[in-house]
């Protein structure tokens, strides 16, 4: 479960990180694709290596139930949502209005 655990927050983590500052609901979802054939490729390798008998010998893996996969990916958003306020204040404190009112030029 720790490797699937890895895999599901990287991708919650990929789409926090693809801007510094821009929050991720300003950008076109489909506007690279490779992101999107990066997440497949990952989960069906998730899928083989926990599902597929050879594979599960090969690596010592074990299959979990469908509960194991909604608790992991109940934290991809959690984790998209805590970059989201980051980005926020780093928007604000950009601005200068971390603080109530924007600052004194000295």
């Amino acid at each position: 479960m720790t490797l699937a655990s890895i895999v599901a927050t990287q991708i919650g983590n990929l789409f926090a990180q693809r801007t510094e500052y821009t929050t991720v609901w300003r950008l076109p979802w489909g506007s690279n694709r490779l992101v999107w054939v990066g997440i497949a490729t990952e989960l069906t390798l998730m899928v083989l290596l926990l599902y597929v008998p050879v594979f599960q010998q090969l690596f010592g893996t074990a299959p979990f139930p469908l509960w194991n996969w909604l608790f992991l990916f109940a934290w991809t958003p959690i984790l998209l949502v805590a970059d989201e306020g980051r980005k926020a204040l780093a928007r604000r404190r950009a601005r200068g209005t971390l603080h109530g009112s924007a600052r004194a030029s000295a």
